[in-house]
């Protein structure tokens, strides 16, 4: 045994609000494509042709002091001396200076070699600064009780109500103002993804994206985020300090400094600066600027709206969809400019993470902390395995065949009109008559559980019907984006689907936000020892985190992505943490057929609270019934997509031991004796024949299909199960056999093994 480090899943606090400029004329790129050409010092310039004749470099250049530089400088100022003054020369055409002809034919003009980018300088037009004026104004997400946004499944929209902004004056209270340096990161972003594109894929792949990594070029985009917002809403500042105060500091209060990224900044104790009442770790409000302009390197200013001026209330600003507010429900009554507001929805400013986690199908557990390893194709069949079981709708028959975790066959469900009833037939060398059996509940207790829920049904035989046209549905708008190499023989009946143990929760990084402002500072006692720390979202008076107050909804699935893989998921009718109950399928695909199935809805059925660190995780357990080559997703909108995907060799590990069994009866088929030893031996093995009856069955042979056809049927010795026999197929031909017995009508299934 050894132990292994495993990473556990990230947490993650939500990016400040990003600015992107467009038609700044900005055409140097941020980074060359090409390595920048180094000279040497004898590749310097030598000569330049100002009026009729070539001039040499000085040999004493105007240069300050020198001391302590490398022998080069004094050549790289020789150098400039001469295109300074080839610079103020005029010239003939096409001039107008000399300069301009030795840049234009340097081949003519020129002896030596000019430096990368030399051109005559003119003032250009360099943004450098980001320079902002914000007004914010919380929508917070609920207030006394009431949630003022509302989760569709994926994503939030305020109702409307709640706003803290009464009137236009009301809008101006607080505050975030700031400036940062601009960079053509949208373009150097696109274009190396796209050339991260085309190295990865072949080019019948990449088919018009080489072009449009061409038109990347000629992006004029500047973009920045707005540096600091974030910290703002939690009154903190991000700006550079010394990690440590140079003033000795008590032994006693060390541990309490830290290196944080962040230090308060609490503010409203003066009168003057920023409202109070910023705090609000939940993020959710709408802003818009107030003052916004851009600085070049030389001090010019373009103003895109000017406080000043009063003309912010007619700035136009894009607004991307997931910021764009609904119309009809003004911040406050008849504002002036709605088209100059940005709305930003509900965000934890909080590290965390939604942690949607296989967890061990035998007891349903899983780390409260992190995440547990996925798992390999060594785990199949094992305590370790997140798979209960494997289910295969056969289309033939209208049944559903049911596997053991490692691929073993257990039985086959098959819904009864006559009786209404969901019968169940052993598949053959399956150990278990019922799963109703003790046995069978001990060693497979989920999909024991789901077996029964479906058969306890009312009119169970209407269930099953509507649980298979549920997984056709299903599966039918899922991509597969490895079909091409899943070649294992159970798809000559259906596509498998995983039965897959898994615990969903949201985790939080560090102790509660406080907020460090001074109306919320507590006042220590005479012994000096302070209690309690102060957690309020001021911008809303609301506990924070709060078991019971923030609870997040949780959606399963997504039917828009062709990549998800969820059919449906078992959750506890008691909430978190209560056992997983089988009477309810929750599916992306409901139907009126049965009201065993029921939509997944919004996610409310699986909202969750925020766990703090050190504390019992409170945890949705679930079973999912997946697609095992997709991923499952779990969206809140408050945080990145979460995920959770099956290992691609623990699944086909897996379904490379499943075997293709089809039903047949009767069957008139002759057992014929082995026409020799060499078939006797092949028979009983060792090899592909091993286990198998000496006696072949004689009925026209299936095309092999990566695998061996055999034919099983079962013999009644008086136990609990039936003895199976397995034989091999003799191929049907239209010679005599003398001697051969008789036919005899059989029962039983013909199965194709996979080959190894």
């Amino acid at each position: 045994m050894a132990l292994q480090r495993e990473m556990s899943e990230n947490y993650y606090t939500p990016a400040d609000p990003v600015v992107v400029i467009e038609g700044a004329n900005i055409t140097e790129p941020l980074a060359r494509d090409e390595p920048l050409p180094v000279r040497l010092a004898g590749d310097l310039l030598h000569s330049l042709k100002i009026g009729s004749s070539f001039e040499e470099v000085p040999a004493n250049p105007p240069a300050p002091r020198l001391d302590g530089f490398p022998p080069p400088v004094t050549s790289l100022l020789s150098e400039f001396a001469l295109l300074d003054k080839a610079a103020w020369t005029p010239a003939a055409a096409p001039g107008p200076t000399a300069l301009h002809n030795a840049i234009a034919h340097p081949d003519l003009n020129i002896t030596g070699s000019l430096a990368q980018y030399t051109a005559f300088w003119k003032q250009p037009w360099l943004p450098m600064y980001l320079q902002w004026d914000v007004r914010y104004v919380p929508t917070p997400f609920r207030t006394e009780g009431t949630e003022h946004w509302e989760f569709d499944g994926n994503a939030y929209t305020w109702k409307g109500t709640g706003s803290t902004a009464r009137d236009a004056s009301s809008s101006l209270r607080r505050i975030f103002r700031g400036r940062s340096f601009l960079a053509p990161t949208v373009r150097y972003a696109v274009e190396r993804q796209l050339d991260r594109y085309l190295q990865t894929y072949p080019d019948a792949e990449a088919m018009g994206v080489r072009q449009l990594r061409e038109d990347a070029s000629d992006l004029d985009m500047l973009s920045q985020t707005l540096d600091g917002f974030h910290d703002w809403l939690l009154t903190r500042s991000g700006a550079a300090r010394p990690l440590r105060s140079r003033i000795p500091v008590p032994s006693a209060l060390e541990p309490l400094l830290g290196d944080a990224a962040s230090w308060p900044a609490p503010s409203g104790h003066s009168g003057i600066g920023p409202a109070d009442d910023t705090f609000q770790p939940v993020r959710a409000g709408q802003f818009f600027f107030y003052d916004l302009r851009i600085i070049d390197r030389f001090g010019r200013v373009v103003d895109l709206t000017n406080g000043a001026q009063n003309n912010y209330e007619r700035f136009s600003p894009i607004r991307a969809l997931s910021v764009l507010p609904d119309a009809r429900k003004p911040l406050y009554p008849d504002p002036i400019g709605a088209q100059r507001f940005i709305q930003l929805p509900p965000r934890l400013l909080q590290p965390a993470r939604v942690r949607l986690a296989a967890a061990p199908a035998l007891d349903g557990t899983a780390s409260a902390s992190a995440s547990p390893a996925a798992p390999t194709a060594r785990d199949a069949g094992t305590p370790a395995t997140p798979v209960a079981g494997w289910l295969l709708a056969n289309r033939l028959d209208e049944t559903l065949m049911v596997y053991a975790p490692d691929g073993s066959p257990l039985g086959e469900m098959r819904g009864l009109n006559t009786t209404r009833e969901i019968a169940w037939n052993p598949l053959p060398h399956s150990p278990f008559p019922d799963p109703a059996s003790p046995g069978f509940t001990a060693a497979y207790p989920r999909l024991a559980g789901f077996i029964a829920g479906l058969r306890g049904q009312t009119s169970p035989h209407l269930a099953f019907a509507a649980l298979l046209e549920t997984i056709d549905g299903a599966l039918d708008g899922i991509v597969d984006p490895s079909a091409q190499d899943d070649a294992v023989p159970s798809r000559l009946i259906g596509s498998p689907v995983a039965l897959v143990a898994a615990d969903l929760a949201i985790d939080l990084q560090g102790l509660p936000l406080t907020d460090p402002g001074w109306s919320t500072a507590p006042i220590p006692p005479s012994d000096g020892v302070v209690t309690g720390t102060a957690s309020v979202d001021t911008a809303s008076g609301q506990d924070y985190p709060g078991r019971d107050g923030y609870r997040w909804p949780v959606r399963l699935g997504s039917a828009e992505r062709l990549t998800d893989g969820l059919i449906g998921y078992f959750a506890s009718v008691s909430g978190p943490d209560g056992a997983v109950s089988y009477t309810t399928l929750f599916t992306e695909q409901p139907t009126d057929a049965h009201s065993y199935l029921q939509p997944v809805g919004t996610g409310s059925g699986l909202a969750l609270p925020g766990t703090l660190p050190g504390e019992a995780a409170v945890t949705h357990h679930l079973t999912v019934l997946m697609d095992p080559h997709a991923a499952v997703h779990a969206t809140t909108d408050i945080l990145p997509v979460a995920r959770l995907a099956l290992d691609a060799d623990f699944v086909h590990a897996s379904l490379a031991r499943i075997r293709a069994s089809f039903r047949l009866h009767p069957l008139l088929a002759v057992a014929r004796p082995p026409a020799s030893e060499d078939e006797a031996a092949f028979a009983r093995g060792p090899g592909p024949g091993s286990g198998l009856e000496e006696d072949s069955i004689v009925m026209p042979h299936p095309a092999a299909w990566h695998g061996d056809w055999t034919w099983a049927e079962p013999r009644d010795r008086g136990g609990d199960v039936p003895e199976w026999l397995e034989f091999p197929i003799a191929m049907a031909d239209t010679y005599a056999y003398p001697g051969e017995p008789v036919a005899e009508a059989r029962a039983g299934y013909l199965q194709l093994k996979p080959r190894d």
